[in-house]
């Protein structure tokens, strides 16, 4: 990230001392699919993660991000993301509008919450030719991930451990 953005600490081939504030968003580069694209779906969803077969082409719908100033995600923090899903309702002509929740921990705390929410059509419908009724909202569930930004090393490690949680 600091060499794509072009970050002061990537101008003298140094990468940033421990404990250094990270800009907000970076954090969108410590959870990368887990497979291949070769391996996912069209729509680049992984399979594992996508919504019910006939549902293959993925629209985002719309998002918001926030950030505690008082815990900002600093070199060599390991994060924690949990992702419930926050709101499922059924809706006329079986349209489905739901919601999904990501919040971003290290050991001090959550640093950052993002809501997420997709639209999926079938493969029969079209993006132009169908208004957006006749899609339907659902966020592919996400697995909690771990990823530990470290100094010293040029590759990041990452743990994972599935945790969904649906909330009623």
């Amino acid at each position: 990230m600091a060499y794509t953005l072009n970050y002061p600490h990537s101008a003298d081939n140094q990468l940033p001392p421990e404990g250094t504030i990270l800009p907000q968003a970076w954090h969108l580069a410590y959870f990368p699919p887990r497979v291949p694209e070769s391996k996912r779906s069209p729509d680049g969803c992984e399979l594992d993660w996508s919504p019910p077969f006939s549902y293959v082409r993925r629209m985002w719908a719309s998002g918001e991000s926030s950030w505690n100033k008082d815990n900002s995600l600093k070199v060599d923090q390991e994060v924690t993301m949990q992702s419930p899903v926050r709101d499922i309702q059924m809706r006329q002509g079986g349209r489905r509008g739901d919601s999904v929740d990501k919040h971003l921990h290290t050991d001090q705390g959550c640093f950052a919450t993002e809501s997420r929410c997709w639209v999926y059509l079938t493969q029969k419908e079209d993006y132009a030719d169908h208004p957006k009724e006749t899609a339907i909202t659902i966020p592919p569930p996400s697995p909690s991930h771990r990823h530990h930004h470290h100094h010293h090393h040029h590759h990041h490690h990452r743990r994972q451990h599935l945790l969904i949680s649906l909330s009623t």
